[in-house]
């Protein structure tokens, strides 16, 4: 998820293939990235075997992570350029990695070169 996070930022399209294998959840996850992309304004296009990832220059707005902790880790990373970006749902996260935001809030996004 990480990658996909990134992919916005870069010079030209980012494209994740061979994922036709994925299981029905890993698949819904990649629905519910299009869902929230969308309201970002980020381009992506989804095939039976791969993602493409448009650059773009991401709003803020408010997002919902799905309850799902790798979205809502996928999202907030994309806060850290993109002002104005509220998350529902981020508590999901505890499990998954407790101190996840903590973690995130010792970057210094202005040496995040992308």
């Amino acid at each position: 998820f990480a990658l996909i996070a990134l992919a916005p930022f870069a010079k030209s399209p980012t494209r994740i293939t061979h994922i036709g294998l994925m299981s029905k959840k890993e698949k819904d996850q990649l629905m519910a990235i299009k869902i929230e992309f969308a309201k970002l304004n980020i381009q992506l296009e989804m095939s039976d075997n791969g993602l493409k990832i448009f650059p773009s220059t991401p709003k803020g707005c408010l997002l919902n992570s799905h309850h799902d902790p790798y979205l809502a880790m996928t999202l907030a990373i994309i806060g850290l350029r993109v002002a104005n970006i509220e998350i529902d749902n981020v508590l999901c996260v505890k499990n998954t990695c407790p101190d996840f935001f903590t973690l995130l809030a010792t970057l210094d996004t202005h040496k995040i070169n992308v």
